[in-house]
């Protein structure tokens, strides 16, 4: 995250809009199913998912 916060100051953003760019840039489009009481699956279009790894 050091060099990405590095290349944000060198182009003048902000906190703020440095934390939305790189939490957009995180995320991943995945296609998104349910699966019903019948045990088929139902297509519910597409999404977006981010994963953040906190160690405890």
């Amino acid at each position: 995250m050091a060099e990405q916060e590095r290349r944000d100051a060198e182009a003048g953003e902000d906190g703020a809009a440095s934390a939305v760019a790189s939490h957009t840039s995180s995320m991943k489009r995945v296609k998104v199913y349910r699966l019903t009481d019948g045990g088929k699956w139902d297509d519910q279009g597409t999404g977006h998912v981010s994963i953040e790894y906190i160690e405890v």
